[in-house]
């Protein structure tokens, strides 16, 4: 597995959209892993899933393959029917590096030519 894993991270490195779309993906898989795992852990199939938010069980067969990204509402749904939180939130790829406070080009040029 660990030789998957380092090849998987070389061509995620040698390649921008790649990585690009493997990240776009990520979410996507960590939902349906998550409402697979909240199922099980109730003791639930995905029929008597579907039963709690009136769907149909292929509709959660879909979720949890990852084939079909629910709604927000349906997420809500679901996390309502499995006795479960929904969180979503948005965090920042990469801060932003802090700004110098300093006298702009155009400044220096104006003091320069009025004076």
């Amino acid at each position: 597995m660990r030789k998957f894993r380092e090849h998987l991270d070389q061509m995620l490195n040698d390649d921008p959209e790649l990585k690009r779309e493997y990240d776009a993906l990520e979410t996507q898989y960590r939902i349906a892993s998550d409402i697979l795992k909240l199922r099980l852990a109730r003791g639930l199939t995905q029929d008597e899933l579907a039963r709690r938010v009136n769907t149909q069980q292929p509709s959660i067969a879909r979720i949890e393959s990852a084939r079909s990204l629910p709604t927000l509402a349906k997420l809500q749904q679901l996390a309502d029917a499995l006795e479960a939180r929904l969180v979503v939130r948005l965090e920042p790829i990469e801060p932003d590096p802090p700004r110098k406070k300093s006298k702009g080009r155009v400044a220096k040029r104006l003091a320069a030519v009025s004076s």
